[in-house]
C-alpha cells in the first residue's frame, strides 16, 4: 500500500512538472520546416509574428497551393491559422525559440 501511494504521489508530481514546462520549437536563422504537434494551440501567423518579430514568413501547402504570410508592412498575404498536424515552412532572421504554450 505504501509503495502504491508513493508511486501515485510521484506520478502526480511529474505531471505537474511537465504541465509547467512549455512546449517549444527551436528555429535556426533562415528556412525551417516543421510539423506542429497535436498539443500546439492554434495561432494566426500575424499573432505569431507579433510575439516573435524575428519570424519573417510562414507558409503552408494546402489543396495543391501554397499559402503564406510575410511580416512586412503590417503583414502581407494570407493570415493562415497555424494548427496541429500540418507541415509549415517558416523563415526567421535569427535563431529563436518559440514557446507553444503560455
Amino acid at each position: 500500500m505504501k509503495i502504491q501511494l508513493i508511486f501515485i504521489i510521484l506520478a502526480l508530481s511529474m505531471t505537474s512538472i511537465i504541465a509547467d514546462n512549455p512546449l517549444s520549437i527551436s528555429l535556426i536563422e533562415g528556412k525551417n520546416n516543421f510539423t506542429i504537434s497535436e498539443y500546439f494551440p492554434s495561432i494566426y501567423a500575424s499573432e505569431l509574428m507579433e510575439k516573435y518579430p524575428q519570424v519573417q514568413s510562414v507558409s503552408v501547402v494546402e489543396y495543391g497551393s501554397t499559402f503564406g504570410y510575410i511580416n512586412a508592412l503590417g503583414g502581407i498575404g494570407t493570415n493562415i491559422l497555424i494548427e496541429s498536424n500540418k507541415d509549415y515552412e517558416i523563415y526567421t532572421n535569427q535563431s529563436i525559440i518559440i514557446y507553444l504554450k503560455n
